[in-house]
């Protein structure tokens, strides 16, 4: 290579690094995106709970802390949280438990959700993000149902293939939520929904499960760190602690 090219060659390359910097000072200048996120956490730690049971722990004192505790969380990182009790079920169990919708970026819903899941000693929470190039998939199945038969719509789901969901009970009817990660229940839903004439929202997004799914000390662990690094970089979080409770 001749001097004159080698001149060249170093010239390019301080040039590129110096752009690579400036691009990277831009980015950490960039607010974070925001965007439509729902948490899903329990206060509950027993592992044998039927659906009769858990129907009757929606109105226990600890589903009102929970509540409580989450609009005092929304305060701090200073957005509003739409909360809805609602019933984790599976084929063979449930657990009261809770849905929050925040529209924030994601640290801050995974900060949410770490914080209960620690303050209730949980395995694992999950949460969603809506992102229109997600390779997930949230459902939201509307069942016109004035008696809320939990028992009904969790045997037609079971029956259809949905192993786990959330039911929420509104004023006149029942919301399930369907996290489905990988994008692989859309049969299954629309069978779902068909047997029992709901109507189906669905989006795209980001699913992840945070915590340890079979160690309750290793997931705190997890969760402390989680939280330890977002109220590090977030102090004001902290210091509104006080007036949010």
């Amino acid at each position: 290579m001749s001097k004159h090219a080698r001149t060249l060659f170093l010239l390019l390359t301080v040039l590129l690094s110096l752009n690579a910097a400036q691009s990277q000072e831009r980015d950490s200048r960039r607010p974070a995106r925001k965007a439509v996120s729902y948490g899903f956490v329990s206060p509950n730690t027993r592992e044998d709970l039927k659906l009769d049971q858990a129907i009757k722990n929606l109105h226990s004192a600890a589903e009102v802390r929970l509540i409580n505790v989450t609009r005092s969380i929304a305060c701090r990182v200073r957005t509003r949280a739409r909360i809805n009790r609602a019933l984790g079920n599976w084929s063979d169990g449930a657990e009261n438990s809770m849905v929050f919708r925040v529209y924030s970026d994601e640290v801050t819903v995974r900060y949410a959700a770490t914080s209960l899941g620690n303050r209730w000693r949980q395995k694992t929470v999950l949460y969603f993000r809506r992102q229109l190039n997600g390779k997930d998939r949230i459902y939201l199945i509307f069942v016109n149902q004035p008696q809320r038969r939990y028992d009904l719509v969790s045997k037609t789901l079971d029956d259809a293939g949905v192993a786990y969901r959330m039911l929420a009970p509104l004023r006149h009817s029942l919301l399930v939520y369907v996290v489905d990660m990988d994008n692989k229940l859309a049969v299954q839903i629309g069978n779902a929904a068909g047997q029992l004439r709901a109507r189906t929202l669905s989006f795209t997004g980001t699913a992840a499960t945070i915590g340890n799914d079979t160690d309750r000390d290793k997931a705190q662990e997890v969760f402390q760190q989680e939280i330890k690094s977002y109220e590090s970089s977030h102090p004001a979080s902290v210091r509104r602690t006080s007036v949010c409770r």
